[in-house]
């Protein structure tokens, strides 16, 4: 996430300047749209790692364990379907009110989650063939996530001039 963060050009919320390469002609609606979809990556690779645990322990002819994996994978995916709603409208609302039509800016609000299916495929592919690197994929993916949420919700360790220090130090 940080090479991503490095190479896509996006924008905070809140913050004056993008992050990444700069990119004059891309819109800042639109480097937001950019900042929601990486923040997007994690989440569905996780949902993916999870879902390939359930197959693991199904393939293993473990039945009562997949139910209870596939059960919890199903909980997760609704929780971060949940909270990807409200993400959605973040990124359609100023577009619209920025003078995109509701059916374009919805849609821009709706790709910007189309990151995370992607992912999960991603996610359940890798967890299905290399199964006993299971619990390295997780912490792989809930420090992705933590990561995400320190750069952009935690503003200390954002200062000015030592942006990655402060992220750094908390991963």
């Amino acid at each position: 996430l940080y090479l991503i963060d490095k190479v896509v050009p996006h924008l905070h919320v809140g913050a004056s300047k993008a992050e990444g390469p700069a990119a004059p002609h891309l819109k800042e609606e639109f480097k937001f749209f950019l900042a929601v979809a990486i923040h997007n990556l994690p989440e569905g690779l996780v949902t993916g790692f999870s879902c390939g645990l359930a197959l693991s322990a199904y393939q293993a002819g473990n039945t009562e364990g997949a139910l209870a994996f596939a059960t919890s994978a199903l909980v997760l995916s609704v929780g971060i379907a949940i909270q990807d709603l409200p993400e959605g409208m973040a990124v359609s609302v100023p577009l619209y009110i920025d003078g995109m039509s509701r059916g374009k800016a919805f849609g821009y609000g709706v790709l910007s989650g189309a990151v995370e299916p992607v992912a999960a495929i991603l996610g359940m592919f890798l967890s299905t063939f290399l199964s006993s690197a299971m619990p390295w994929f997780l912490s792989f993916g809930a420090g992705a996530m933590l990561y995400v949420i320190v750069e952009d919700l935690v503003p200390h360790v954002s200062k000015k001039g030592v942006e990655h220090f402060g992220l750094a130090a908390f991963m």
